[in-house]
């Protein structure tokens, strides 16, 4: 049995391959979790950000997006940015970083503000100097670490006093452990997937393969031009370069592999997700809880249509306020922060 040191490094490594290979295509494939998440990382950008300009004296601030992917989040905060302030995007993922530069120099929509700096580094080790950060950033990845708790004690040692800490849309534990809205949210997905367009038009061509041409007209799928590697040839590449680096001695199954690549999502020992109050009460109980709440109570469901997500949130949130499948918060560090010393 591999030592827990082995498995974090396993967590790390399969983590990096999976992501440097799947970074061209996740912003495409995820194009409608990005659009219900971006009102948060916008309320982020307001209440944090948005006076930044009213003293031009003073010194920049400094924003981390920790874990940055695609750089998603550094973009929605981009117009809340001005020239003084710096944005680092840290990635274990050197195709993520590389994405993120992409993205940020082709984007054309928005000023070119402040500057940009990207660091590959392990979220477990950062690079970066303590009590620095006037806001950390970090979404949909803390459950993706080997040790979400270790994370967070790296991220309140790099936070100066008074710094911001945005975490958003993380596996909410108690919607997975409670049956009703676990198997609600199971229902509902089942559901949207036998009414999906693109999905029947897959299963369809999948039942009349030997038609051919004839069932050209039938769509293929929003992202099908563009697709990467198959999911299949994708694990297989990386269970043989783990083996390669002598990592594991035979090949992993690809439930194992997809545990990996989300360890508190699928292959906590505990279940499924991260519970936001037993870690706010760990660490950081000092922190001031500016935000904290729980979203997409029937899942991914409801993502295509944001104003019936929103609807059925509202309604489940008066009735099991802390049982929604995500959970987002921000929070603040305690002590004198840079708004008070500018």
């Amino acid at each position: 049995m591999p030592s827990e040191r082995d498995k974090d490094r396993i967590v790390r490594r399969v983590n990096r391959l999976y992501h440097d290979r799947t970074q061209d295509a996740f912003e495409r494939a995820h194009r409608e979790r990005f659009g219900v998440q971006r009102s948060f990382w916008r309320q982020v950008g307001r209440i944090v950000l948005a006076d930044g300009d009213r003293d031009a004296s003073r010194a920049g601030r400094v924003v981390v997006d920790l874990a940055c992917g695609t750089g998603f989040v550094g973009r929605t905060l981009r117009p809340h940015l001005r020239d003084r302030d710096r944005l680092i995007a840290i990635d274990l993922s050197e195709g993520a970083l590389d994405s993120t530069k992409r993205r940020w120099m082709h984007e054309h929509d928005a000023p070119r503000t402040c500057g940009l700096a990207c660091a590959a580094a392990d979220a477990q080790m950062l690079p970066l100097a303590g009590a620095s950060i006037d806001l950390l950033a970090m979404n949909a990845s803390l459950h993706h670490v080997p040790d979400p708790r270790t994370t967070l004690a790296e991220i309140d040692r790099v936070l100066r006093p008074g710094g911001f800490f945005a975490l958003g849309f993380e596996p909410n534990r108690r919607h997975f452990h409670c049956a009703a809205t676990r198997r609600l949210s199971q229902v509902a997905t089942r559901l949207h997937w036998y009414l999906s367009p693109a999905q029947n038009a897959r299963r369809c061509r999948a039942r009349l393969a030997w038609a051919g041409p004839l069932l050209a007209f039938l769509p293929e799928g929003r992202h099908a031009d563009q697709a990467g590697p198959s999911e299949a040839a994708l694990f297989a590449m990386i269970n043989d370069q783990l083996a390669r680096e002598g990592l594991i001695d035979a090949p992993m199954p690809l439930p194992r592999l997809l545990d990996l690549v989300d360890p508190h999502a699928r292959g906590d020992v505990h279940g499924g997700g991260l519970d936001p109050h037993d870690l706010l009460a760990g660490l950081l109980s000092a922190y001031e809880i500016r935000l904290l709440h729980c979203s997409d109570y029937l899942g991914e469901t409801t993502r295509f249509a944001p104003n019936l997500r929103r609807l059925v949130d509202a309604v489940f949130r008066t009735l099991l306020p802390r049982h929604g499948s995500q959970f987002s918060w921000l929070v603040r560090k305690p002590g004198v922060s840079w708004e008070k010393t500018s």
